[in-house]
């Protein structure tokens, strides 16, 4: 799935009463985009899964996890899995 005319881009993935996405931005414009997009996203996550409870997301980079905080993923901690140490974000819909 493409984000309108921009360089983000979502696979998702429904793996039985979950789904998995990965998201990415190519470019600067891309990277410009990603804000808008991951609110459009979390948006079709609520209208295509309904009974989608909650968004978990991990996140490495720094500028990634900030822009988590401001769409409003909740940080549930640092975790190391595989030698690689990353943040695991939560958005709960209501």
């Amino acid at each position: 799935m493409k984000h309108n005319d921009h360089n983000v881009f979502f696979t998702v993935t429904q793996k039985g009463e979950a789904i998995e996405a990965h998201v990415c931005a190519k470019g600067r414009e891309g990277r410009r985009a990603l804000r808008d997009a991951c609110v459009d996203f979390l948006l079709w996550v609520k209208i295509a899964c309904p009974w989608c409870k909650m968004v978990i997301a991990t996140v490495i980079p720094r500028s990634v996890y900030n822009l988590c905080k401001k769409i409003g993923f909740y940080d549930a901690g640092r975790f190391v899995a595989s030698n690689r140490e990353f943040n695991l974000m939560v958005y709960c819909y209501e």
